[in-house]
């Protein structure tokens, strides 16, 4: 007891025995909801060292503590001064540095301006007083984050661990692997009140505190650890659909990871089919892994977005080894009321651009949507069925470009142009002037370009050299994503039209002394047809069998039917494919200064 009592005295001598309870057995369950958790414990009369993972949705310690006979609550934050070990018990743990308590309105009037515990937090642990007679039931609502355990290097930290609810794990087993904790000391609160050091095939549980000696630093929180690019939750906002989550096996001992989806979001994974040699996208209900010693393994894990029909949180659970892990995971929509979060542009993504400048929709299909027709298919001009259609030797592609404005309106475009509304003097890093989408050249010069190459100005212009008509663009009618048709008129004097020639008298729609004919001249003694292009677009209905992330929604696919008049005496129809990609969400053209 020496020994224990010294470094008690060193490390843990801001809890003075006689502080402690007179007796403690905790209960602990956390519960998994659709967009949030609970967390709940048995809180036996006496003291209580509790672990809280999850964060309050009011943090007010009044709220979380409404209706217990609790009547202290006491959190622990290292400071660097030196441990002092408080030899009185009767002088508590009042004005220690390093402690925070939260005391009840008026249930301690001579002490109640020492009461400095502002808020509860999570992944905290905390010291409760019940002064019933009876255990109660703590119930914590709120929201879970993944943090890593934060040691204190060569001295003891108060914290839980991750382990399962349901399932026994021996403290031995869980720092096996760890060189900082291996062997060292470990202490949890027992039945008569004071602190207990813990042996190897001791039984460590969810949601208790336990002070735990670290030699030196260390970062082992679990035997299992879990990485997705930072943060305390997996966000995928409302453009990404694919994120990589590492699990690593950090014990001593191959272990047979779960990963479960128990509140049905649409998550999807990819992996590999041994018999085709391609990449799959699946769903994800359950999923085991098995994991050596050491090893990890990667998941690419997406969200089907055309499953997702509002804003949604979730938790998916990481479990294996007798370890839980909670791996928090939002996702949004596009739509009005979200549209602070609309972020979409590719190269805001690879940072080439801010992404707070890219200006947001407010529906789902909003934005500039750019891809390929393929055609396979054509009929035969000659043929006495002219509907009829046969496929071609080759396919012949062209590029697409479709807006759908705020309003779902759909416009089809030949070229457009990504730039910056212009502001004068210097512009303001925070609130960066927001991207445009114009294609009237004779408005080019009303904004700015949003980048720089070789020191000149610089903008991303896309086009499409298979579609050209006067204006700059086509309005179709009909919804994206059921079915869109446009008619585009090919005039006589529009300079792509494929019977005109600049340079050849047969082909330039000029009479002999190269003027232009007259109005009324019979369509037989042209030179040049006017050619209509009347098209049309159906778009697929996305199944399980095309599983991948963005699929019906930044992605759509479909068939492309054309039929052209006046490039020979009969029709000529063309069929084939589409497919569509959302490059951004801006929902306006050419829009006003």
């Amino acid at each position: 007891m020496g020994l224990i009592s010294a470094l008690l005295r060193c490390a843990i001598g801001r809890l003075p025995a006689g502080l402690l309870p007179a007796w403690i057995a905790l209960c602990v369950a956390l519960t998994l909801r659709a967009n949030a958790a609970t967390q709940q414990f048995t809180l036996q009369p006496g003291w209580n060292a509790i672990y809280l993972e999850v964060a309050p949705t009011n943090p007010d310690p009044l709220a979380v503590f409404a209706g217990l006979p609790v009547d202290q609550v006491w959190a622990f934050f290292p400071t660097r001064s030196p441990v002092e070990y408080v030899s009185d018990p009767a002088a508590g743990l009042f004005n220690i540095p390093g402690w925070n308590v939260w005391l009840p309105p008026g249930s301690r009037a001579d002490l109640e301006a020492l009461s400095d515990l502002r808020g509860v937090i999570s992944h905290q642990a905390y010291l409760l007083k019940n002064t019933g007679t009876a255990p109660v039931i703590l119930t914590v609502n709120g929201s879970s984050s993944v943090r890593d355990i934060q040691w204190n290097p060569d001295s003891f930290t108060l914290t839980g661990l991750s382990v399962q609810p349901d399932t026994t794990v021996r403290s031995g087993d869980f720092f096996s692997n760890s060189p900082a904790h291996k062997g060292q000391l470990r202490y949890r609160l027992a039945p008569n009140g004071t602190w207990t050091a813990l042996t190897d095939s001791s039984a460590v549980t969810a949601g208790q505190a336990y002070w735990i000696y670290s030699k030196g630093g260390s970062d082992f929180s679990a035997p299992l650890a879990i990485s997705f690019g930072g943060g305390r939750l997996l966000e995928f906002g409302t453009d990404q659909t694919s994120r990589l989550v590492t699990v690593r096996n950090r014990s001593a001992y191959p272990t047979n990871v779960t990963i479960t989806n128990s509140d049905g979001f649409p998550f999807i994974y990819q992996e590999l089919n041994a018999a085709t040699g391609q990449n799959e996208w699946l769903p994800l209900d359950i999923l085991n892994r098995l994991i050596p010693p050491g090893a990890t393994t990667t998941l690419n894990l997406g969200i089907r977005r055309a499953d997702l029909p509002a804003d949604r949180e979730t938790l998916l659970r990481i479990s294996g080894g007798g370890v839980s892990l909670q791996l928090p995971v939002s996702a949004q929509v596009l739509k009005e009321a979200n549209t602070a979060a609309a972020r979409f542009a590719p190269l805001a993504r690879s940072g080439r651009i801010s992404a707070s400048a890219i200006e947001p929709a407010p529906t789902a299909s909003t934005g500039l949507w750019v891809g390929t027709a393929t055609l396979s298919a054509v009929s035969e001009a000659n043929s006495s069925d002219t509907s009829a259609v046969t496929p071609t030797p080759a396919e012949f592609s062209f590029r697409l470009l479709v807006h759908v404005d705020t309003g779902g309106t759909a416009r089809l475009l030949k070229e457009v142009i990504l730039m910056k509304k212009h502001v004068e003097g210097a512009p303001d890093a925070a609130n960066p002037p927001p991207f445009v989408l114009v294609t009237d050249p004779s408005k080019q010069g009303d904004y700015d370009a949003p980048l720089k190459r070789d020191g000149s100005p610089y903008a991303y212009r896309t086009s499409s050299v298979g579609i050209d008509f006067a204006g700059t663009e086509v309005l179709l009618t009909g919804f994206f994503g059921s079915s869109l048709t446009g008619k585009i008129e090919i005039g006589r004097t529009l300079p792509t039209n494929p019977f005109k020639h600049r340079y050849h008298p047969d082909h330039d729609d000029l009479d002999a002394q190269f003027l232009p004919f007259p109005g009324n001249i019979p369509a037989e003694a042209q030179e040049v047809w006017s050619v209509t292009r009347d098209l049309e677009l159906i778009f697929d209905t996305p199944t399980t069998s095309n599983n991948t992330p963005s699929s019906g929604y930044s992605e759509r696919t479909g068939s492309y039917r054309e039929t052209v008049t006046g490039l020979h005496k009969n029709v000529i129809i063309t069929k084939g494919t589409f497919r569509l990609s959302r490059l951004n969400t801006l929902g306006e053209i050419n829009p006003a200064q």
